[in-house]
């Protein structure tokens, strides 16, 4: 990627301000698919695979996008997910774009999450066509990376 400067010249890759990316999501599986996706659109990344780590990350830093499990352990006991957002909404803080994948079945929780949440819902299935998910993250991500870019020419 080839960044210009106000006065014209061409920035050096490590002065390069990528957006930024918070994943958020328990299995290892999952993390590896979306981090590979969102390195290929220029994200930089962090990962939280616990509740405590998410709500730390979330408070020292300020993201582009977050991508969100519901329910973050393999027992599915809690939606720890919605209680993240509801922290975030009531944060007072700026809500960056959030990308909900997440494999629960529970339709009243998914109506819950996109009608008070400014969310993108992405269905996690055992099967699944990567091309699709990278359609959905890249349709998401391009609005995000084209903000980044006109923060980096402005500053």
């Amino acid at each position: 990627m080839v960044v210009i400067s106000k006065d014209g010249g061409q920035l050096p890759e490590s002065e390069i301000l990528r957006p930024s990316c918070l994943i958020i999501e328990w299995d290892s599986f999952w993390q590896k698919i979306q981090g590979t996706l969102l390195t290929d659109e220029g994200f930089s990344l962090d990962v939280a695979s616990e509740r405590e780590r998410a709500l730390e990350l979330t408070k020292a830093n300020t993201y582009d996008l977050i991508t969100l499990d519901l329910t973050l352990d393999s027992e599915r006991r809690f939606y720890w997910g919605l209680q993240l957002l509801e922290n975030l909404k009531a944060s007072g803080h700026k809500i960056p774009p959030i990308i909900v994948v997440s494999g629960t079945t529970d339709i009243d929780v998914v109506i819950d999450v996109l009608n008070h949440y400014p969310v993108a819902y992405f269905a996690r299935k055992h099967s699944f066509s990567q091309s699709a998910i990278r359609s959905e993250f890249r349709e998401a991500t391009f609005r995000i990376a084209a903000k980044a870019s006109r923060r980096r020419m402005d500053s």
